[in-house]
């Protein structure tokens, strides 16, 4: 079948693809052979999910299919896999099979996307076992993400439901309920469930665009980038909307950012080393573009690091194991000043080899970044009361402003004003943090509200049994929310002050708009939406859209 030349019904299929399918940045004869494939899989899954077919006539169209595979092509398995995937489907419809498990639906997910994957490789004659498992991490995101969306479709038209049935009867969730133009409670928790595995998912997948760069394949690896960009913003839009209520689907915007994307990885290779894509979903880094690009890394290897640590603090493991996995970075950090050795890992993770060259670049100083340290072992350390208002000072510093300061530094300021600005940026910046996550916090046992933000006598009651979910739930934690946000503003004022004072060279005070006064604004727009959404306690998280970021940017 020659699709040199797809049929323009290909082509309308393909622009209703949530990713690029076989986009410009593949060779011309990659894209050739990838259209055969594409082809032979559009046709069988129209066969599996036409509403208008009976099982018998799906079955004999899928024998046609089947019949047109090469058994000698070196690829020829995929084919076949493709064509069990889609008898499991009709199986499916017709109750012979079930999803049992989260199991099950990533052996479907298994047959039906990750040979996709696989013959992609194939193509480019990749046979790297860490790129194929995380091909194999991203083809089944994408599978599952589509069956997301397709939620309410699958049900009324086919009586389909890919989600495990003992998360179901888990959780009350009825498959009637599908029918409705809204999720009901059970099905939402379901829909974050599976999210949650998908955020696995994309862990793994993050690798794919840097190893495939690895093996030489850098368009490959751009096209990696641009459907891993689509493949998160697709996850956060079921996050925060309804599939029931209408399909989601990226924007046109988004598509055009994930190009960008793509694109951007080939320009500018070398920068893109540094910018990975939990750097650029966060709220703070637009400020960052303005910087020259020597700083720029600078702060992006720093802010890994800062990751590095809060990960390994948030992280599911032991507090003893945690604890651990911190003395022994902290050791290789501090071997950095003392003789610029790697340290006592045998395997040393790569943002803090990053740090070492930022270290001996710009003069960082050991004492702010044994302050982070500082701060990453208090998280660790299982809270047992609450905390007086010094010990929030404190802890907003460590986390905070010592990173503020390791900012500064970075971006040449070295005003004897800087640790000031910088304090009160960082209390202000970590105090925004503890309310957006308040309700986070207490499911990890955690409440960094202080104690004399309470009533007189609140923590006595509580502090003799902590238990933080409780203290949250109480009226008075309303009283300590808006002390706390009130506290916040203080610190906003106090910074700005600051800035006002500080006598700064013009291309000192050019670098301090970038840093401070774009914080500023930004906190405190964050600041209001948090309020607005109740403090998180009801809400998503907050994070600025496209219009935030322009009223911040002309200085509202």
């Amino acid at each position: 079948m020659n699709l040199s030349h797809p049929p323009a019904k290909l082509l309308r299929t393909r622009r209703a693809e949530n990713v690029p399918v076989a986009s410009l940045l593949l060779p011309r004869s990659i894209r050739h052979d990838f259209w055969r494939l594409y082809s032979f899989a559009r046709r069988g899954d129209d066969l599996a999910d036409s509403p208008d077919l009976t099982p018998d006539q799906k079955r004999l169209g899928l024998k046609n299919l089947a019949a047109e595979i090469d058994s000698n092509h070196p690829e020829a398995v995929h084919f076949n896999q493709l064509i069990e995937a889609f008898e499991f489907d009709i199986d499916l419809d017709l109750g012979l099979v079930k999803i049992s498990a989260w199991e099950d639906l990533l052996a479907y997910c298994r047959r039906s996307a990750v040979p996709v994957g696989r013959f992609l490789l194939g193509l480019h004659g990749i046979k790297s076992e860490a790129v194929i498992r995380a091909s194999d991490s991203l083809c089944c995101l994408l599978q599952i993400l589509n069956h997301l969306q397709d939620l309410g479709a699958d049900w009324r038209d086919l009586q389909r439901c890919y989600l495990p049935q003992d998360w179901l009867a888990e959780s009350g969730a009825r498959q009637q309920d599908l029918t409705g133009l809204k999720l009901t409670p059970e099905w939402q928790g379901l829909v974050v469930m599976a999210l949650g595995r998908c955020q696995l998912m994309i862990l793994s997948a993050q690798s794919l665009p840097k190893l495939l760069r690895d093996v030489g394949e850098v368009r490959l690896a751009a096209e990696a980038r641009m459907i891993l960009r689509l493949a998160v913003d697709l996850a956060l839009s079921l996050a925060r909307g309804d599939p029931l209520a209408g399909r989601i689907a990226p924007s046109k915007w988004d598509k055009c950012l994930a190009v960008g994307s793509g694109l951007g990885s080939l320009v500018r290779p070398r920068l893109r080393l540094g910018l990975g894509l939990g750097f650029w979903r966060s709220n703070f880094a637009l400020p960052m573009v303005k910087l020259p690009r020597r700083q720029r890394l600078a702060v992006v290897a720093l802010y890994r690091f800062c990751r590095l640590l809060d990960d390994c603090a948030d992280g599911d493991s032991l507090p003893d194991v945690k604890a651990a996995r911190l003395a022994d970075w902290r050791l290789v950090m501090e071997s950095f000043f003392a003789s610029g050795s790697i340290g006592p890992l045998s395997e040393c993770p790569r943002p803090l080899l990053d740090l070492r060259a930022v270290i001996a670049e710009f003069g960082l100083q050991q004492s702010d970044l044994e302050a982070i340290f500082d701060g990453m072992v208090f998280d660790i350390a299982p809270q047992q009361r609450l905390l007086s208002l010094a010990e929030v000072n404190l802890y907003c510093d460590q986390v905070a402003s010592a990173v503020g300061r390791l900012f500064l530094t970075i971006i040449g300021i070295k005003n004897p004003k800087a640790g000031e600005l910088a304090e009160n940026l960082g209390r202000a910046l970590q105090r925004v943090n503890i309310l957006r996550d308040l309700a986070e916090d207490a499911a990890r046992g955690r409440c960094t509200l202080p104690l004399e933000s309470f009533p007189i006598g609140f923590a006595e009651k509580f502090n003799q049994r902590f238990d933080a979910g409780a203290i949250l739930t109480a009226v008075e934690s309303r009283i300590a929310i808006e002390s706390v946000a009130s506290e916040t503003s203080v610190y906003f004022r106090r910074a700005a002050q600051t800035l006002v004072v500080m006598e700064l060279k013009p291309v000192e005070r050019q670098q301090i708009e970038i840093f401070a006064r774009i914080y500023l604004r930004l906190l405190v727009r964050v600041l209001r939406q948090i309020r607005a959404r109740d403090y998180g306690l009801t809400a998503h998280k907050t994070r600025l859209r496209g219009w935030d970021w322009l009223m911040i940017l002309v200085g509202r």
